[in-house]
């Protein structure tokens, strides 16, 4: 079943009205489905979704959601809300939703996000500098080490 379906029309009401209501309620879903719902709203209503949750939480539904929707969402977001947002996703994903920008739109999230997080915007920084095609900019700055020994189970713990 479908969250949208399952939470009803009144829960875009309690989003208006109380925003701590309606991230409880969605709280206990994965960000698949949230995204599949913020992916059916109009664009101030999905950015009111990802405002009322947590910035983890919206990050990890933006980073679901098509790159044209990204685009659209973030726009109505805004600056700061973008940039809070970006800030709490994967290194490559959030190049890619910063490149899916106008320039200037770009520009103005770059700025905000070097003010938020300045070791994010580096990371940016480093990652944008590649063509979207290349290795280079199919990659991520978020690396695990291990052992060559070590045994599944060792890891995941």
């Amino acid at each position: 079943m479908r969250l949208a379906q399952l939470l009803g029309p009144g829960s875009i009401e309690t989003l208006t009205k109380d925003p701590a209501a309606f991230r409880a309620a969605v709280e206990e879903f994965h960000a698949e489905d949230v995204a599949e719902l913020v992916a059916a709203l109009p664009d101030e209503t999905a950015a009111a979704v990802l405002r009322a949750l947590d910035a983890d939480v919206a990050a990890q539904v933006m980073e679901r959601l098509e790159p044209a929707r990204q685009r659209d969402v973030l726009a109505a977001l805004g600056t700061e809300g973008s940039s809070a947002v970006l800030s709490e996703m994967a290194p490559d994903d959030r190049v890619d939703a910063v490149q899916s920008l106008p320039e200037k739109t770009a520009e103005e999230v770059i700025s905000s996000l070097e003010r938020r997080d300045p070791g994010t915007a580096e990371d940016f920084q480093a990652l944008s500098a590649y063509a979207p095609e290349t290795a280079g900019g199919r990659m991520t700055t978020d690396v695990v080490g291990l052992a060559p020994n070590l045994k599944v189970w060792e890891a995941i713990d």
